[in-house]
């Protein structure tokens, strides 16, 4: 269990790291990548909402929170990127 918990945590810093990397530039980018950025940022205040549980419930549910989250944590690291080439 560790070890899942190991992993979403690596996957949330690598997402938050890219995010605050990418926060500034978006301020300056035009208007299509500034709404794409705020559809990404709902989409991290689940996935960041959804870490926090991870905790005491990675235990029990193991696997699936872990697959379900990597999902997530791949479409916003693939948001990340759309934007990141955008600019």
């Amino acid at each position: 269990m560790n070890d899942i918990r190991e992993k979403l945590k690596d996957i949330s810093e690598d997402l938050k790291r890219s995010r605050d990397e990418l926060r500034v530039e978006v301020k300056l980018a035009s208007y299509e990548i500034r709404e794409e950025w705020e559809e990404l940022e709902k989409e991290w205040d689940k996935f960041s909402g959804q870490m926090k549980k991870v905790g005491h419930e990675a235990a029990e549910a193991g696997e699936d929170i872990h697959s379900a989250l990597s999902l997530v944590g791949e479409e916003l690291v693939k948001g990340y990127d759309r934007i990141r080439k955008s600019l």
